[in-house]
């Protein structure tokens, strides 16, 4: 970890199976990820959300599905946590301009539905 200095030209490293080798660098304006390679990371991988820190019924997540059909539009990711809450992820790039207004917007379409 880096403690002093520019924390952003920092090295990026990935660490696997005890193995480090460096993070490929993917430019900004690269179209390589999509919104589907996020929905498919979290459905394979649902801890890697930080859901944990808001309780202690929040954890683990389980995926339900991606691109789930309701009649407000598809939901990204649907997560049911072990006290039987539903968690609904919209996945948006930062890069997408649509992430800092519509998406509240399509989560309290979502919200709305009777599951």
């Amino acid at each position: 970890m880096i403690t002093q200095g520019n924390r952003q030209s920092g090295r990026q490293l990935l660490i696997k199976n005890r193995v480090v080798s460096d993070a490929e660098q993917i430019p900004f304006y690269n179209n390589k990820l999509a919104d589907s390679w996020i929905q498919k990371l979290i459905h394979e991988n649902a801890s890697i959300l930080p859901i944990a820190g808001i309780g202690s019924g929040f954890a683990p997540a389980i995926s339900n599905g991606r691109e789930v059909s309701t009649n407000a539009g598809f939901i990204d990711n649907l997560l049911i946590l072990p006290e039987v809450y539903i968690t609904i992820v919209e996945t948006k790039l930062w890069r997408n301009p649509q992430a800092r207004r519509e998406v509240v917007g399509q989560i309290l379409d979502y919200a709305s539905l009777s599951f």
